[in-house]
């Protein structure tokens, strides 16, 4: 340690703030730290802190997202030799803003056209920017709810809030399988108290949204459900095409 600074480090070595000290110690024995003035002196010190703060939570965020692959890039979201995005709408959705205004985003497309690597690329962005977010294929999504629901209606309901809470939820491979009426229950139920609550929903599906009362269930009674979930995952949204370039 620096003799000029040495209580200073050794009181940010005892607050743990091991980054903060060994830069203060780097800059104080250094020419360029002569050269700075006391409050850019204050900023690259405390940058540094703040630096592995960042790194901590977006691994910590990642970790409590569930997503299993993690290296999808938000740059790789353009079109090329093997699919076509609308660029503009996804450079607009790359800046985040739509999670501030709590608008969904719905990403269809056939199949292996590329709508998994989107919602993991946006997963990670989103823990990078330290919201709270869970990534689940929508099969592990319903059945672990009709599950809960069918033994134990306390942990069923303490479940559907914590999924109703979380600030992005990301559901990839929406409506691929059709359920009964008690799931389409249980969804419409999920979506809504994620819009009362503000909260972010993207999900990835393979069928257009009109035929989203056919694919969900199979239940003709579940109409005024299915209705309920297309009008507050779209309308309070956007509609994200991938097609495979031809």
């Amino acid at each position: 340690m620096a003799k000029n600074s040495h209580d200073i480090e050794q009181m940010l070595e005892e607050l743990d703030l091991g980054e903060m000290s060994s830069r203060l110690d780097e800059l104080i024995r250094s020419p360029e730290g002569m050269d700075l003035t006391p409050l850019q002196l204050l900023r690259e010190v405390v940058s540094v802190q703040h630096l592995k703060y960042s790194n901590e939570q977006f691994k910590r965020n990642l970790k409590l997202s569930r997503l299993v692959r993690q290296d999808a890039l938000l740059e790789n979201l353009k079109s090329g030799p093997h699919r076509v995005y609308n660029d503009n709408l996804v450079s607009q959705l790359r800046t985040l803003e739509f999670i501030a205004d709590r608008k969904n985003v719905t990403v269809i497309g056939e199949s292996n056209v590329g709508k998994t690597y989107f919602l993991r690329a946006f997963c990670v962005e989103a823990c990078r920017h330290n919201y709270r977010t869970r990534f689940i294929d929508y099969i592990e999504l319903m059945d672990e709810l009709l599950i809960k629901r069918r033994k134990d209606l306390s942990a069923y309901n303490r479940r559907l809030k914590y999924y109703s809470r979380i600030q992005v939820l990301i559901i990839d491979d929406f409506a691929i399988e059709r359920y009964d009426s008690e799931a389409t229950i249980i969804l419409y139920s999920l979506i809504k108290n994620r819009e009362i609550q503000g909260r972010t929903t993207m999900v990835s599906t393979q069928y257009s949204p009109a035929d989203w009362n056919v694919s969900l269930s199979g239940d003709s009674n579940t109409g005024a459900q299915a209705d309920g979930i297309r009008s507050r995952l779209i309308e309070n949204g956007y509609l994200v095409f991938i097609e495979k370039a031809k």
